[in-house]
């Protein structure tokens, strides 16, 4: 459950905040959504929120766990990213 954790924050963090930035390697997929019309909330859930990102990564590994734990860390991951992103944004309002 520990590794579910951990690589589906990671990636989800290295996903929202560096990979789909301008200039990167997947910075086509925010461009290919507007291009389309696509609803606010697909981007939100593609690539603008680390939050939801993570939370799909941990659901759909997470069904190799026993459903008690597959819940806990689905949990765990988004409590973490919401606390990294409430730590980023404290520091950078401080600095």
């Amino acid at each position: 459950m520990i590794e579910i954790w951990a690589i589906s924050c990671i990636a989800a963090y290295t996903w929202a905040f560096f990979l789909t930035d301008e200039g990167m390697i997947f910075d086509f997929i925010p461009k290919l959504l507007d291009r389309y019309n696509a609803p606010e909330k697909l981007h939100n859930v593609l690539y603008w929120c680390s939050k939801c990102v993570g939370g799909q990564i941990a659901f759909w590994w997470g069904f190799t766990l026993p459903i008690k734990q597959h819940i806990i860390c689905v949990i765990l991951v988004i409590f973490t990213l919401g606390v990294i992103e409430q730590t980023k944004t404290f520091i950078n309002d401080r600095l």
